[in-house]
């Protein structure tokens, strides 16, 4: 038996997913296989990239990526591999010894962050501010908008919004959920309503975007429409994984499959599978 699903290229040929019949052990034992050989590859593509290390510490959006990965990892570590969160770490200490001080970063909906790259390990190096009724009244008034900027903001508001926001996350996100299940695909722009704009679907970093925001949902709120969701946007990245050259976007692809796999393994010892 092969894990089917990542094989081909999923985001040109996905897959439908009708009538799916669960295989038993077998089935679980190529998926960890599948996920676990995807992940080897990421850290390997990192380590290369690292090695080079030709980045461009003036570059906002750089930067602004590390942010994000920082703020994620310093806040998800609990429940992450060690392995994982031991490489993120160590690629993250190369930007700390580049002496980058104090980044500040508005988004295109509002929400203003600052990060200390002097103290990029620190569990409070980031510092972020938003108020969800402006945020979404921000998106509300733009006719287009890349959806990575609405998917990232959304990472830094999931993982600390309160128990009265966690709802409005969960519809935002739910758009998305139900868009992919009739498209298979996650257009490139869309417009405050939420709308696609135009017909690209070829940026991975949105696919990748997506999938970590479901994670991170589902660390808040154990709802399985985000786990299946999540699985299946994986599949497709997993598909094209050789196609991931940004060093940011391996190591976040990275972490939301390592999030994937821990959340697997924790329902298969609720429910008792071996």
């Amino acid at each position: 038996m092969s894990y089917e699903y990542s094989e081909n290229n999923r985001i040109e040929s996905p897959h439908s997913y009708m009538y799916t019949k669960y295989g038993g052990r077998a089935f679980l034992d190529e998926y960890f296989h599948a996920r676990y050989s995807s992940i080897e590859r990421l850290n390997n593509d990192v380590l290369s990239a690292s090695l080079k290390n030709d980045f461009d510490m003036a570059n906002e959006t750089f930067l602004n990526k590390i942010s994000l990965i920082t703020f994620v990892i310093n806040r998800l570590e609990w429940c992450m591999d060690d392995a994982v969160c031991e490489k993120v770490r160590k690629w993250l200490g190369t930007i700390q010894k580049e002496r980058v001080p104090i980044t500040n970063y508005k988004s295109i909906l509002g929400l203003k962050r600052e990060i200390n790259l002097m103290d990029i390990n620190k569990s409070h190096n980031t510092f972020y501010t938003y108020d969800l009724d402006i945020w979404l009244s921000e998106l509300k008034g733009k006719n287009c908008i890349p959806t990575i900027d609405i998917l990232e903001d959304l990472i830094f508001i999931t993982l600390d919004c309160s128990d009265s926001d966690i709802d409005t996350v969960y519809m935002v996100l739910s758009k998305f959920i139900r868009k992919y299940e009739i498209f298979k695909r996650i257009f490139d722009r869309h417009n405050g309503s939420l709308k696609k704009i135009g017909s690209n679907y070829k940026n991975i970093s949105d696919y990748i975007y997506l999938a970590l925001n479901l994670a991170l949902f589902y660390t808040k709120r154990e709802d399985l429409k985000f786990l299946n969701a999540q699985l299946k946007i994986n599949d497709a990245i997993c598909s094209v994984v050789n196609e991931i050259k940004d060093i940011n976007d391996l190591i976040l692809f990275c972490i939301s499959l390592d999030l994937e796999v821990g959340i697997v393994k924790s329902l298969m010892d609720k429910k008792g599978v071996a």
